[in-house]
C-alpha cells in the first residue's frame, strides 16, 4: 500500500510473460495497470515514487516509477548495489 493510502501495488506471477511483474492499483477508480517486470515494489514516504528492482538480468537494477505517470527512470548504482528501503 502507498503511504497515502491512494495506491497497491504488487507482484504477480503469471505463466504468461506479458501479465508477470509489478501491477499497480488505483483503489478511487479500481483501474489496474501493469507497470512493468519487476519484484520488490517499494513506495517512497511520500507515496510520490514507486521503487521497483528489475526481474531480469543477473542484478536487481532498480527503476524509479512516478504515481500517476508511471514513467519508468532507470537508477545507475555499482554492480553489486540494490536498493533495500527508502530513508525517512
Amino acid at each position: 500500500w502507498s503511504p497515502d493510502g491512494r495506491w497497491l501495488a504488487f507482484v504477480a506471477e503469471d505463466i504468461d510473460p506479458e501479465h508477470y511483474g509489478v501491477w499497480v492499483i488505483e483503489l478511487d477508480r479500481g483501474q489496474e495497470l501493469f507497470v512493468g517486470r519487476g519484484i520488490h515494489p517499494r513506495w517512497s514516504p511520500d507515496s510520490r515514487w514507486l521503487l521497483v528492482n528489475s526481474a531480469d538480468g543477473p542484478y536487481e537494477t532498480p527503476w524509479l516509477l512516478e504515481a500517476g505517470t508511471w514513467y519508468p527512470l532507470q537508477m545507475h548504482l555499482p554492480p553489486d548495489a540494490q536498493v533495500v528501503d527508502w530513508l525517512p
